[in-house]
């Protein structure tokens, strides 16, 4: 196979099945893989949270060593393991009935991070006794950033060893022009879907009962957005739009609360409402009083003394507004007990709040139970509402992995090896043509630089390069398509319930709508150019009369020059 560099976004490394292109046509920049015994020391380790899939990886990076007769090191926990050189050499006797499997539980996981100094060299140290040849992280955004940072510590450091990252997360927020999907995404959006088409079901069976879903998914909502395609919801919670709107919690709750009301109306006192995780971050009043609360809690020195101011925050009125400021006082007087808990009990070791623990679904059934109230009292509403809550995150985190996901993740575990084969490091797997056949997938690697963005302040420092989460593009197919749909949804019930995931039969290669619609023109634009180009072949053969080739030549041109000058702006 050949590795072919690409003009676009820095160099994008393409791998070319061997005959596929003349090697004589490929650029300066290109490396020929030739297909012979390397004997490659390779590691890999598990730095991201749960995603149904990492298994596959490891699949198929074991594949990988084994055509080319190298030797496969699994790091046991995590970086923990990593960093204590903890590794069990991977075989098909030790592997064989964790593949394709949920989990992480072969290898474990402990904490997600190499950034600082001690863990650099640390790890630094753990490739050099073992001679690896190459390091694979699998994990998201931060383990994404973590391989660019380790990937020039070993080159400065004159470490052999090339670094390569595998986007592998349930939140599916990892974005590039020349990455279509991580591992992990399909299987759990497909088992949320599943639970919220059974919950819809029992809504439309019972027609008493408004459920508050929420769905695991960090900052941003592509999970919640998929889900939605997927099942039509009465309402869905999108928090980059609520951002967009510059909406606030008020704001929020209204527009809920209209809802409920329009629906009473029509003699329908039940509904479904999705609400993504991340969404508090989104809310300017409950993201000033976050950033608040962390501030002031990691600015306390021991882990007793968090844990006492914490609980002078939750009991003493007067305490909250000696260390808050005003706005953030009111804010937080103003939501419920058991609001106030969370966002002060529930923390990681840094003192940050956990976002999956705070129970924003509750927060919003409170606060429209209040609201509609109100509006009883004004005679502005008659209904009935009873509130049930759902949390759904940890059940799509380990499930099975979708036929796409186990695909996916073979391929991308392969892919790493071919990489590290070509002496490329910093980079991350990237597959183009997803939404066809896995025939016509094409293998690549994306230099981890090019996805960075400088962000003023985070955990690698103030004014750093990292690969940032991405948030849902409101001007992209997926989110256009649910606001062309989701009017239609408010009154009318059009509750799908997709079912379990599929292994076999015509639903198992169903691919999630979000990439079919964002990823589906880009194919039908590859393949008109390849009819284009086809059909001026077929009238520009010998014979052709000369005047026809001249304007062949000079419309060609032109267009390549334009092509280069678009590639150049790219670039830029």
């Amino acid at each position: 196979m050949c590795i072919r560099d690409s003009n676009y976004s820095t160099r994008y490394a393409e791998i070319l099945k061997l005959g596929v292109q003349d090697p004589t046509l490929l650029d300066e920049n290109s490396r020929r893989v030739e297909e012979k015994t390397t004997n490659l020391r390779i590691g890999i380790v598990f730095n991201g949270r749960q995603s149904p899939g990492g298994h596959a990886i490891v699949a198929g990076l074991l594949e990988y060593t084994k055509r080319n007769k190298g030797v496969l090191y699994g790091f046991v926990n995590g970086t923990q393991g990593l960093f204590k050189e903890q590794a069990i050499l991977i075989d098909d006797k030790n592997f064989w009935c964790f593949h394709n499997q949920g989990g992480y539980h072969f290898l474990g996981r402990s904490q997600d991070k190499v950034r600082t100094q001690k863990e650099l060299e640390a790890t630094a140290a753990t490739c050099q006794d073992l001679n690896l040849d190459g390091l694979v992280l699998v994990g998201a955004s931060h383990t994404l950033t973590d391989c660019l940072v380790l990937s020039e510590h070993c080159l400065n450091s004159g470490i052999k060893t090339r670094i390569i990252g595998i986007p592998c997360t349930v939140d599916g927020n990892v974005y590039h022009p020349m990455l279509e999907s991580v591992v992990g995404f399909d299987s759990s959006s497909k088992v949320y879907s599943q639970l919220i088409g059974n919950i819809m079901t029992d809504a439309a069976s019972a027609i008493k009962y408004w459920y508050f879903i929420r769905l695991m998914g960090r900052d941003p909502s592509h999970l919640v957005l998929e889900a939605a395609l997927q099942t039509h919801p009465n309402m869905v919670i999108i928090s980059e739009e609520v951002a967009n709107k510059g909406q606030t919690i008020k704001d929020v709750v209204s527009d809920i609360c209209d809802l409920i009301v329009e629906r009473a109306n029509a003699g329908k006192n039940f509904g479904t409402i999705l609400i993504p995780e991340g969404l508090p971050h989104y809310l300017p009043n409950l993201r000033i009083l976050i950033d608040d609360l962390n501030n002031f809690l990691q600015g306390v020195p021991t882990t007793q003394e968090k844990n006492e101011a914490a609980r002078r925050l939750f009991s003493d009125p007067e305490y909250v507004k000696t260390n808050l400021t005003p706005w953030s006082a009111a804010v937080f007087n103003d939501l419920p007990e058991f609001t106030r808990k969370q966002l002060l009990l529930e923390r990681d070791t840094s003192g940050s709040i956990q976002l999956t623990q705070i129970e924003t679904e509750k927060l919003f059934a409170h606060l429209v139970a209040q609201e509609l109230k109100k509006r009883k009292a004004q005679n502005k509403y008659n209904g009935s509402f009873n509130s049930i809550t759902h949390f759904f995150g940890y059940q799509g985190r380990c499930s099975f992995p979708s036929q796409f996901d186990c695909e996916l993740g073979n391929t991308y575990g392969f892919t790493a090896g071919v990489l590290i084969e070509s002496q490329l490091t910093g980079y991350c797997v990237s597959i183009r043509g997803l939404t066809a056949d896995i025939s016509g997938w094409f293998c690549g690697g994306i230099p981890l630089v090019s996805m960075t963005h400088v962000k003023s302040k985070s955990s690698y420092g103030i004014n750093k390069a990292i690969i940032t989460s991405s948030e849902v593009d409101l001007r992209k197919g997926p989110f256009l398509r649910l606001k062309d749909q989701r009017e239609g949804w408010r009154l009318i019930d059009h509750y799908t319930n997709p079912g379990p995931i599929q292994f076999t039969g015509p639903m198992r290669d169903q691919k999630t709508l979000s990439l079919r619609y964002l990823q589906q023109n880009y194919l039908t634009a590859l393949k008109k150019v390849e009819q284009l180009l086809e059909s001026v072949r077929r009238q520009c053969r010998f014979g052709t009369q000369e005047p026809l080739l001249e304007a062949a030549i000079s419309n060609l041109t032109s267009l390549n020059n334009i092509l280069s000058l678009f590639q150049d702006r790219l670039k830029q």
